[in-house]
């Protein structure tokens, strides 16, 4: 943003007009960027088992949380092909997005 609005000043005076065209394109990117996030959360968490979905780097990968008692080992793997697809299918964007999904078993115990 400050080098189109140097080179505009210096080409004839418009620095403010350029500068804040180039904001309102800035909000609108984020706002596509925050909308592309969204998507991809609320895409993962429509599936069954899933305890928490999170859009991670810059939203190209998705993180899925799982409800261990619920999805097994077999399962988590078709899950993350299952999300894959409906992302792929219900979104455009560049590039690829990865699919993790995550299930954790912990196992507690207090020595005395």
């Amino acid at each position: 943003m400050f080098s189109v609005a140097t080179k505009t000043k210096q080409a004839g005076g418009h620095d403010k007009l350029v500068a804040t065209a180039a904001e309102k394109l800035n909000r609108a990117k984020d706002k596509d960027y925050v909308a592309k996030l969204e998507d991809l959360e609320r895409i993962t968490r429509s599936f069954r088992g899933i305890e928490e979905a999170f859009a991670v780097q810059g939203g190209r990968e998705v993180r899925i949380y799982v409800q261990e008692d619920r999805i097994d080992d077999l399962s988590a793997v078709n899950l993350s092909a299952e999300v894959a697809k409906k992302i792929s299918a219900e979104m455009t964007f560049p590039g690829q997005i990865r699919v993790t999904v995550i299930r954790e078993f912990k196992a507690t115990e207090t020595a005395n």
